[in-house]
């Protein structure tokens, strides 16, 4: 199905506004990887957004399999906003339309929208993406690469996918989980009871090093993410 979504600009960030609208010629295309957690479960799924630029009236279009969420569709709006902030280059007199293709039911959450920023900026840019990485976050008006849920399913994800590195947003490399532990105590006649949760720390990147010899990165914004996933 597709989903047109209305294309508007904005000048806050931390990027100049984009002013050359005539450097972008024709048909231009690229892709991305992408890595999801499959809703209610401890699966994930790797799968592509494809990005093409075609002249038109400044419309975004989605176009996806199987069904999004509403919030992939806004992440797809900022995802043009951004990369023709970074770029510097106006879309809009072209259309953009992505194309989403995942192995899983529902693709919900907008944790594709740095994917998509980045595939966005390649077809701009005439660059690719490698093929070899994945990463997983939202993206802000700013630039800001946002955090993300379920980043243990999607990095074992991407390690047995034969993903080389794997890029999370900031503060996400390692995650802390709280561990339930009751202890009683028998004074004379009564028994008493204590519960605490413990923090219990899961290093993600070096989980990945020693089980897929996967490397995988924390990245802040889009620039950090271009310089690391395009070429």
């Amino acid at each position: 199905m597709i989903f047109a979504v209305a294309a508007t600009a904005f000048t806050l960030g931390m990027f100049l506004s984009p002013s050359d609208t005539s450097s972008i010629d024709g048909q231009r295309t690229a892709s991305a990887k992408i890595v999801a957690a499959a809703q209610n479960s401890d699966k994930g799924a790797i799968g592509k957004v494809n990005v093409e630029v075609i002249p038109g009236d400044g419309d975004i279009l989605v176009e996806t399999n199987p069904f999004i969420q509403t919030d992939t569709q806004f992440s797809a709006s900022k995802a043009r906003e951004v990369a023709e902030e970074y770029t510097g280059k106006s879309l809009e007199n072209h259309d953009i339309i992505y194309t989403i293709e995942m192995d899983s039911a529902v693709v919900g959450g907008p944790s594709a929208g740095a994917a998509m920023t980045l595939a966005t900026i390649a077809a701009v840019t005439d660059k690719e993406v490698r093929d070899n990485a994945v990463i997983t976050g939202t993206i802000t008006g700013s630039g800001r690469i946002g955090r993300v849920g379920e980043i243990p399913v999607k990095a074992y994800t991407a390690g047995r996918a034969e993903m080389e590195n794997f890029y999370v947003p900031k503060g996400q490399t390692v995650q802390v989980n709280y561990e339930k532990v009751l202890e009683t105590e028998r004074r004379g006649f009564f028994t008493y009871r204590d519960i605490e949760y413990r923090p219990q720390k899961f290093n993600i990147s070096r989980y990945t090093t020693e089980n897929f010899n996967m490397k995988t990165e924390e990245v802040g914004n889009i620039h950090e993410a271009a310089e690391k996933m395009l070429k």
